[in-house]
């Protein structure tokens, strides 16, 4: 969807010296001086000529989720947040797995080099993470008609954190009924 202000946006001296820039490989780009829905339209413009992965960055997540929000409007099926993970310091079954699920999701997409538009506060990139070479290896790819070891299944699930359940009825979790295999990953919406 482009509006009339995000084609004035693609016309300024401005903008087509950050595409330019962008074009030439500059990786890291900063922008100033832009405030509310302003910031969606430039985003937005610069992902329509440039057809790349693109991470914003802002100081903290209301700000985060309120950007979020407004670049949804525009391109809602490659807009992804990335929350800052959830610090418990009570009951540790106390939390979500929303945020967990969400952060995975924006990570597939990374490494799966799928175009997308990640927007985060700082407080949610500066957790560590699992080196990429890391998290490709223990992915796990099924394709209609194959012949899988459940044993080798069954242990790589496990390892991946997901829980086994007589039913699946949330993210995370895996169930064994005979030859049938059911299990909800976190970064699909269904079972």
């Amino acid at each position: 969807m482009t509006s009339l202000f995000t084609k004035a946006i693609g016309n300024s001296k401005e903008f087509m010296e950050l595409n330019k820039g962008i074009k030439e490989g500059f990786n890291t780009i900063s922008l100033n001086g832009l405030s509310g829905s302003s910031i969606a339209h430039v985003v937005n413009s610069l992902q329509e000529e440039n057809i790349k992965q693109s991470i914003i960055l802002t100081y903290n997540e209301i700000e985060a989720k309120k950007l979020y929000e407004d670049l949804k409007y525009f391109c809602e099926d490659k807009t992804y947040h990335f929350p800052a993970k959830e610090i418990v310091f009570y009951d540790v079954y106390a939390h979500s797995n929303e945020v967990n699920s969400e952060r995975l999701r924006v990570l597939d997409r990374v490494t799966m080099k799928k175009e997308c538009i990640i927007i985060a506060a700082v407080d949610s990139i500066i957790t560590r993470l699992t080196p990429k070479a890391e998290w490709e290896k223990h992915q796990i790819k099924l394709k209609l008609g194959e012949i899988i070891n459940l044993n080798e299944l069954i242990n790589k699930l496990v390892f991946m954190g997901y829980e086994r359940a007589d039913m699946v009825e949330s993210k995370g979790q895996f169930s064994i009924r005979g030859g049938i295999i059911d299990f909800y990953s976190p970064t699909f919406e269904h079972p």
